[in-house]
C-alpha cells in the first residue's frame, strides 16, 4: 500500500527547531516526509538534522550551483514540480508573516512559496511570531484571504514565546499539529459530489421593534460541521442565526426569526442531499409583537405561542434527504437517551438523532467543547466523549455519511 507524503516547509519562525519531533511523530503515523526550507530557515538551523530525521535532502534553492537549464530542458525534470506531484499534503510549520503574506499574495520568489502554487494536495500552514505581530490586522487578513481559498490554518497557542513576550503566538503543540495532520490526511475528499446543508445558532422572535426572546446557542457545532464538511471536498451551504460565529471560508445565508429559517429551509432543502439541522429554533413566540418599544414604566402581560417544528418538515421538502436532527436536553439521564429519540425519529422521520446535555456549563450552548450521543434510526447508540466541537463533527461526518451497516451497536467513540 502506497504511504502518504507529507512534505514540510520550515521558515525563519525561532520554533523551527521544533519540527524534529514533528517530523518523528509523522513518520511514526506511517508517512514519508520531505522537507523544504527557506534560505533564511536553512542560514539559522541548517539542513543536516532535518535530512537525518528524514533520509532524504533538504530542497531550498530553486536554482542550485549546478544547475544547466539544458539538462532541465531535456529530462524535463522540475524539482518543485515533481515534489508537488508527489506531495498528499503541505505542512508549513512554523509560518512566518511574512510568508502568509506572500502566499496570500501569491508570490513565488523562493522554493517554498514556489510548490505552494504549484500543489493540488491540501496546505496547511503553522503560523508562530509574536503576539503583536499576530494581532496585526495585515496579519490576520491574510490569513482570512487563506482561508477562502481552502487552506487549512492550525492556528498558535497562547504562552511564552522566544522573544520574552507572553501572548497568542507560540506554535502548536507538535503533537496536536500531528494529529490534525493525520486527521486531514485521512479523511481524504470522501464527500466530493454531495451537497450538505447546515442549520446553525439560535432564532429570535420579537417582543417589539428592539425586544426579543431567544437562546444561547453559539452556533459553534454548526459552523464546525459546516467547515469540516467543506474540508472533505462537500459543497456546502451554512444557514445560521445573525449572531452565532461565522466565517468567511464557509457559504452563508443568515436569518433572525423561525419564520426567516424555515423560508430558507423551504429554498434550500430540496436542493441539497444531506441537513445537519443543529440550529436551536425558538419553541416559544409571542402572540403578538408590539410595534416600537414598550416604555419601561408600563405593565404588561405577554401570551406566548408554540412556533412550527422546521424539523418536522425537512423531509416533507425532500423525502431524498438525509436529515440529522439536534435534541438539547437540560440534565440529561443516559438511561432516557433512546425514548427522547424516539419521539424525533417517529415525528421528523430523521436518520440520526444527536442528544446532548446543555445543563452541563463545560459542554453545549457557548461551550467550544461538545459531548453527543448519536443515535441511529436502527436505535443504535454510539456516545461520542467530550471533546472540541471541531473534532466531534468530524466523528459526526465519519459516522453519518456512511451507509449504515445494520450492525451497529451501543459503543462509545473516543
Amino acid at each position: 500500500m502506497k504511504k502518504n507524503t507529507i512534505v514540510i516547509g520550515i521558515t525563519s519562525g525561532i520554533a523551527a527547531y521544533k519540527v524534529v519531533s514533528l517530523i518523528r511523530l509523522l513518520k511514526t503515523q506511517g508517512f514519508l516526509v520531505e522537507v523544504v526550507m527557506t534560505d533564511t530557515a536553512v542560514a539559522m538551523f541548517g539542513a543536516e538534522m532535518f535530512e537525518k530525521e528524514t533520509g532524504k535532502p533538504v530542497f531550498h534553492k530553486l536554482v542550485g550551483k549546478d544547475f544547466s537549464w539544458r539538462d532541465t530542458v531535456e529530462r524535463k525534470e522540475v524539482d518543485h514540480i515533481r515534489l508537488a506531484d508527489r506531495a498528499d499534503l503541505l505542512l508549513i510549520a512554523p509560518t512566518t508573516a511574512n510568508t502568509i503574506a506572500k502566499l496570500a499574495a501569491g508570490i513565488a520568489d523562493n522554493f517554498l512559496t514556489t510548490l505552494a502554487l504549484a500543489v493540488t494536495c491540501p496546505v496547511a500552514i503553522c503560523p508562530s511570531m509574536n503576539v503583536h505581530m499576530w494581532g496585526n490586522p495585515v496579519v490576520q487578513k491574510n490569513l482570512e484571504s487563506l482561508k477562502k481559498r481552502g487552506f487549512i490554518v492550525i492556528p498558535p497557542d497562547s504562552g511564552s514565546l522566544a522573544c520574552g513576550y507572553t501572548g497568542v503566538g507560540r506554535l502548536k503543540d507538535t503533537e496536536e499539529i500531528a494529529g490534525k495532520i493525520g486527521n486531514i490526511i485521512k479523511r481524504g475528499r470522501r464527500l466530493t459530489g454531495s451537497k450538505i446543508l447546515v442549520t446553525a445558532g439560535g432564532t429570535a422572535e420579537y417582543i417589539d421593534s428592539v425586544r426579543i426572546l431567544t437562546n444561547k446557542a453559539s452556533g459553534r457545532m454548526g459552523l464546525a460541521i459546516a467547515g469540516e464538511a467543506k474540508l472533505r471536498g462537500a459543497e456546502v451551504l451554512l444557514l445560521r442565526s445573525e449572531k452565532s460565529v461565522s466565517d468567511p471560508f464557509v457559504p452563508e445565508k443568515t436569518f433572525t426569526t423561525s419564520s426567516d429559517l424555515k423560508k430558507l429551509l423551504e429554498t434550500y432543502t430540496p436542493v441539497y442531499d444531506i441537513i445537519f439541522h443543529s440550529a436551536a429554533v425558538s419553541d416559544f413566540m409571542p402572540e403578538k409583537s408590539f410595534k416600537g418599544k414598550i416604555e419601561s414604566s408600563r405593565d404588561f402581560e405577554l401570551r406566548f405561542r408554540h412556533t412550527d417544528k422546521l424539523i418536522d418538515t425537512v423531509k416533507k421538502l425532500n423525502p431524498e434527504i438525509k436529515l440529522i436532527g439536534f435534541k438539547a436536553v437540560f440534565g440529561l439521564k443516559e438511561t432516557e437517551i433512546a425514548q427522547i429519540a424516539d419521539k424525533m425519529f417517529v415525528r421528523s422521520g430523521a436518520d440520526f438523532i444527536c442528544v446532548n446535555d446543555i445543563k452541563r456549563a463545560d459542554i453545549g450552548f457557548e461551550a467550544r467543547d461538545n459531548e453527543i450521543w448519536l443515535v441511529t434510526k436502527r436505535r443504535a447508540v454510539v456516545k461520542l466523549e467530550k471533546a472540541p466541537k471541531e473534532e466531534i463533527a468530524a466523528k459526526l461526518l465519519d459516522l453519518c455519511t456512511r451507509k449504515e451497516t445494520g450492525n451497529e451497536k451501543k459503543k462509545t467513540v473516543r
